[in-house]
């Protein structure tokens, strides 16, 4: 579906259309929507080509509805999102193009699991199923991946970022021209729960954290 969401009111025979405005924040992320979970507290989940968003309806047809995106800048692994799940706990686990997700609606934390941390490397369709007992299967072209959520655990450590190599205009430097260049800066501290990159001046390093965290079975044919 191209046409973002379409509303319907059967007793009535109301429709209603929602539509991504570029001008309004409580607007579809993306008009291609490709999958809709209904969760227990009643609101909608729509995964779009362009991010994941979260509709909580009025009582009145014609009332408001409130609209949340969440996207990259969110902690999204990835914008394209595939088949949605919900778990006993009320969290969202979703696939992308890179692995699977999972977000809890009440802090609005993400975790993202890819290859490294047992998930299958191949393009994840829109094909996911909750078995009886709780475990969850995602599909992929030519296999599926199938795990526990409440057998799930994340990384409550932030890994500490570590600088190795610095780089201008695609050039390593030396080791003597960088303490020249931080000579009399004082050491600098943060807590960092996911990083990509790291922008300093000019330059850029960008960084790469272990996960030590694994996710389910990888199953293929």
């Amino acid at each position: 579906n191209l046409a973002g969401v379409v509303v319907f009111d059967p007793d009535n025979e109301r429709v209603r259309h929602l539509r991504r405005n570029p001008t309004d924040p409580n607007s579809l992320s993306n008009d291609r929507v490709v999958s809709f979970l209904h969760a227990r507290d009643g609101a909608t989940w729509v995964g779009t080509g362009a991010g994941l968003n979260r509709l909580e309806r009025s009582a009145d047809f014609d009332g408001p509805i409130r609209i949340r995106r969440y996207t990259i800048s969110d902690g999204l692994a990835s914008d394209t999102i595939g088949c949605m799940l919900e778990d006993e706990r009320g969290r969202v686990w979703f696939s992308t193009i890179v692995g699977i997700s999972v977000l809890d609606p009440a802090s609005g934390a993400v975790d993202n699991y890819g290859e490294r941390n047992g998930t299958l490397a191949s393009y994840y369709i829109y094909r996911c199923v909750r078995l009886p007992h709780g475990r969850m299967v995602f599909g992929s072209p030519d296999s599926a991946t199938i795990f526990d959520p409440e057998q799930v655990r994340g990384n409550p450590f932030g890994p500490r970022a570590q600088l190795t190599e610095f780089l201008i205009n695609h050039r390593p430097l030396a080791d003597a021209q960088v303490a020249a260049g931080f000579a009399g800066v004082r050491e600098l501290e943060h807590p960092v729960a996911q990083l990509a990159g790291v922008a300093v001046g000019d330059a850029a390093a960008e960084v790469h954290l272990f996960e030590p965290e694994a996710l389910g079975e990888r199953a293929q044919p």
